[in-house]
């Protein structure tokens, strides 16, 4: 189902010489004013209003990472709905500080922060008494959400091409490992209020963060202590107010400014049951662009099919794989062919017989397809596919270095 939520804060700037004017217009309809939302019974609100941002977050950063890594190719002379100059930056790592894709992406990240350290606020300082169920559901979600926010930042942000991190509400420059660090602590939080359902995901989340850091020992605990086979995972399911963005702009059912490149046809072809978690739609030759190579065939992507299409951004799969990773190639316990046969068999896909780094890298660009994981891959595994002088992360946005008094 998809849900059409209405969240805005609203704060007014009234200049004496427009007061007239503004104190003559209607009230507007369909706005819940910030100063109202003082009240417990506004907390389901205010968490569907946070899941909402996450989902238009994480929408866009898969787009924009999965264009600037290798899992997306710019469809510029294909199809004749590639128009977008921010989306061939992207492709090419050429990226300008006035990109406004990345700029919009920065926008909604941004809010994603404010949204949920502020209902932590609301419900610490402002809406008296409630239950203990209700406390924990709105500080769960909001400490989650914000770890969230942070690890974003850490992972797909930068200052210079090769720097990545970011800032918070006008703060100075936080360096992803300090950033993943933050993302933690806020995971950690909401460990506190977690069911023990929600406290698998949340140990999962750290997990990663761990493992994007490099310290492979804390990463195996909290895996540990994560999802298994039959969970349910985090998955924002929460459509927001625009379209799913990767339906919008890869899908042949709405445009198609972009396609994924053939490994992943390569995938199926040698082996059929890959598509089951590959998802891939054959490009319509009504779709080409004038000029196009009509003998050459292009596959776009189909595992966000609808506007309301769910995105996982942590499944037992996932940390199943990094299990896998951690016992083959950090030096940690475990059986890393059973976690990776776990997940094939899971979709019908043969078991293979050996893990080394080469398994790793392709089973979690097969599993992680269009999740936004792969840019981070790249990085981690020294297989960055542009050259030395293109951009490896988002740039922090002309707007907030224009804006920020703490970045040079």
């Amino acid at each position: 189902m998809k849900y059409k939520i209405i969240f805005l804060l609203v704060i007014s700037f009234i200049l004496f010489s427009c007061e007239d004017y503004v104190q003559d217009l209607p009230p507007r309809e369909g706005i819940i004013e910030d100063k109202v939302m003082v009240d417990s019974t506004d907390i389901g609100f205010l968490v569907t209003g946070i899941q909402a941002n996450f989902s238009s977050t994480l929408e866009r950063i898969i787009m924009t990472a999965d264009i600037l890594g290798d899992q997306f190719k710019y469809a510029k002379d294909i199809t004749k709905d590639a128009t977008f100059e921010t989306f061939e930056q992207l492709e090419s790592g050429d990226l300008r500080l006035d990109n406004n894709t990345v700029d919009g992406l920065a926008d909604n990240l941004g809010e994603l922060w404010f949204l949920s350290n502020d209902l932590i606020t609301r419900v610490e300082n402002r809406m008296g008494t409630m239950s203990d169920n209700l406390k924990n559901y709105a500080l769960y979600n909001s400490y989650l959400y914000n770890g969230v926010a942070h690890e974003l930042y850490a992972g797909y942000f930068g200052l210079t091409k090769t720097q990545g991190g970011g800032c918070i509400d006008a703060g100075p420059f936080i360096e992803s490992n300090d950033m993943y660090d933050l993302a933690i602590e806020k995971y950690t939080e909401a460990l506190k209020y977690a069911t023990a359902d929600e406290a698998k995901v949340a140990r999962s989340l750290i997990a990663r963060c761990y493992l994007y850091k490099g310290d492979y020992s804390n990463a195996k605990s909290n895996a540990d202590a994560g999802l298994v086979n039959g969970d349910a995972g985090l998955i924002a399911a929460y459509s927001p107010l625009a379209d799913n963005y990767v339906w919008q702009q890869g899908c042949i059912n709405l445009r198609c400014q972009v396609i994924v490149p053939d490994r992943f046809a390569d995938y199926i072809a040698a082996d059929a049951n890959e598509a089951n978690r590959v998802l891939l739609i054959k490009l319509p030759l009504t779709l080409y662009a004038p000029g196009a190579d009509t003998s050459v065939t292009y596959w776009t992507q189909g595992k966000y099919d609808s506007d309301a299409s769910p995105i996982p951004f942590m499944t037992w799969q996932e940390n199943n794989l990094m299990l896998a990773e951690l016992a083959a190639l950090h030096g940690q316990s475990g059986d890393a062919v059973t976690l990776v046969n776990e997940v094939r068999t899971s979709y019908g896909i043969a078991d293979v017989a050996t893990v080394d780094q080469t398994v790793i890298i392709e089973e979690r660009d097969k599993e992680l397809f269009l999740t936004g994981n792969r840019l981070i891959d790249l990085r981690r595994f020294n297989i960055w596919h542009l050259a030395a002088d293109k951009w490896m992360y988002l740039p922090i946005t002309e707007k907030e270095r224009n804006s920020n008094d703490n970045i040079d």
